[in-house]
């Protein structure tokens, strides 16, 4: 690659070889020499799904990359105006198909179903309002990660419900997130403006403490009408998810006795 080219700014390898991406130029290494794209769109993005590649350029839309054209997706106008992030294909068995989740840097989630770009609405548009996504990758468990500058990582179930946050609370050495990996075993690599992390994801053991609500002795643990509550000498808690910081324990009622059991009773709770 000339030496005189801008800096490399992804690197992508597939069954025909490996692409390097600048913001002028896409170069392929088929392992023999490097082949410049003649055709490609300066300021584009490139993002592979399965083994296919897709390429996003905020002034011409949606393109995918076949042989060496590329090719005009129908309906990818409708991304024209968005700084698009991440496409990642939602469906858990990774066949090839029209729905993909559409991670921008500043204007929220997606869905693109081929000839629609519909807008993710619920407790994630509320979060990500002002700020900005770098990176996002779906999990081995089917869970998308979505790496923010400021506010840590975000962990989204299939239903794109927040189910948790990591940032310097959890133990992050700052909350920029630039790129993040999950390895063999789960393990998420985050990319810090101050180092390298490793995230054990979805880790055997979860904890609970004073950052997420819990201030002193548990003494009983209980699920009703599928809703979990725990009694301390505090008083009782409920397990909720808040849109803005996801789930923790808050307080039930202003009760400030010791609660050593809780159980249901007809339609009321009996502590």
């Amino acid at each position: 690659i000339d030496s005189v080219d801008y800096k490399i700014k992804k690197i992508i390898s597939s069954k025909v070889g490996v692409y390097f991406l600048t913001e002028e130029h896409l170069y392929l290494w088929t392992g023999k020499e490097f082949k410049n794209m003649k055709k490609w769109v300066s300021q584009s993005g490139i993002f592979k799904i399965n083994d296919d590649l897709y390429v996003e350029n905020k002034e011409k839309g949606l393109f995918k990359l076949v042989n060496d054209s590329l090719l005009h997706l129908p309906g990818s106008s409708l991304f024209k105006g968005l700084y698009v992030v991440a496409l990642i294909n939602e469906k858990d068995d990774n066949s090839k198909g029209e729905s993909l989740l559409v991670v921008t840097k500043n204007q929220g989630l997606f869905e693109f179903t081929g000839t629609q770009l519909i807008k993710i609405k619920g407790s994630i548009e509320n979060i990500l309002k002002e700020k900005k996504i770098n990176t996002a990758n779906k999990l081995k468990t089917g869970n998308i990660a979505i790496g923010t500058m400021s506010n840590g990582i975000i962990i989204l179930d299939k239903n794109k419900d927040i189910i948790k946050i990591y940032d310097e609370s959890s133990g992050l050495e700052d909350q920029d997130i630039w790129n993040c990996y999950e390895d063999n075993s789960g393990s998420l690599w985050v990319g810090l403006s101050k180092g390298l992390s490793r995230i054990t994801y979805p880790g055997n053991l979860s904890r609970f403490d004073k950052s997420m609500g819990i201030d002193g002795r548990v003494n009983c643990i209980t699920m009703i009408n599928n809703e979990l509550y725990i009694g301390t000498i505090h008083g009782i808690y409920k397990y909720v998810n808040l849109e803005k910081s996801g789930y923790c324990f808050i307080k039930e009622t202003k009760f400030e006795g010791e609660v050593w059991n809780i159980i249901k009773y007809k339609n009321d709770i009996l502590l």
